[in-house]
């Protein structure tokens, strides 16, 4: 796979990335800002977008100040890279960096969790995530997961979870009508949490999943 960084915002301080964003934050994500009403919930946003700005600004070592270009679901870029995706669980976010595309979402597995409905997860999909050694519980979880990064990848959020179908190959590939092969990547991390990273298959090397 392709490589990338990936990083946890938490470890910026709380309040540079609150600077950040009172800063720098442009117009769609001040206005995206402002449509949470929940207090708690519109400071986490403005933290982990301050955050993405100090990640970029980190990792291309000059201040990243422009605003982000917007697809027509409001997937943001950066004019002349890196790419990036971010994901949020609870009060916590992650930011995947890359110099090509790529797509991200992190999930939490606990004891708790039970399959999900097959109009989400398939008896393939599952399949094909016990044949890497993820089963129950919370492999439904991993698998929401994998959906989750390909959709960002490909900026298509609105396709139906079961049109995302997991088959294992030389890697874990994710197959989906009218999209190319995408391949993806797993990282386990503290909490219990479950990092998926999707690529597109024409970017990949020769690197495995990792588990």
């Amino acid at each position: 796979m392709r490589d990338f960084r990936l990083i946890h915002l938490a470890d910026f301080p709380e309040a540079s990335c609150l600077d950040a964003f009172a800063r720098f934050a442009d117009e769609n994500e001040r206005a995206s800002n402002a449509r949470i009403a929940n207090p708690s919930r519109r400071r986490n946003h403005a933290r982990a977008h301050g955050g993405l700005r100090l990640a970029l600004t980190e990792v291309l070592g000059r201040p990243v100040v422009a605003p982000f270009r917007q697809s027509a679901t409001g997937k943001p870029a950066l004019d002349g890279g890196p790419w990036f995706s971010l994901s949020h669980v609870g009060e916590s976010s992650w930011l995947a960096i890359s110099d090509a595309p790529i797509g991200l979402d992190v999930v939490e597995i606990t004891a708790a969790d039970g399959p999900l409905d097959d109009g989400f997860v398939s008896a393939a999909d599952r399949q094909a995530l016990a044949s890497i050694g993820i089963c129950s519980p919370g492999a439904d979880r991993v698998a929401w997961a994998i959906k989750e990064a390909c959709a960002k990848l490909a900026d298509d959020v609105w396709r139906p979870p079961v049109d995302w179908r997991l088959v294992l190959r030389e890697r874990l590939t994710v197959l989906s009508a009218g999209q190319a092969e995408m391949i993806v990547e797993l990282r386990e991390m503290s909490g219990n949490k479950v990092a998926a990273v999707a690529v597109w298959k024409e970017y990949c090397g020769e690197s495995a999943w990792l588990r």
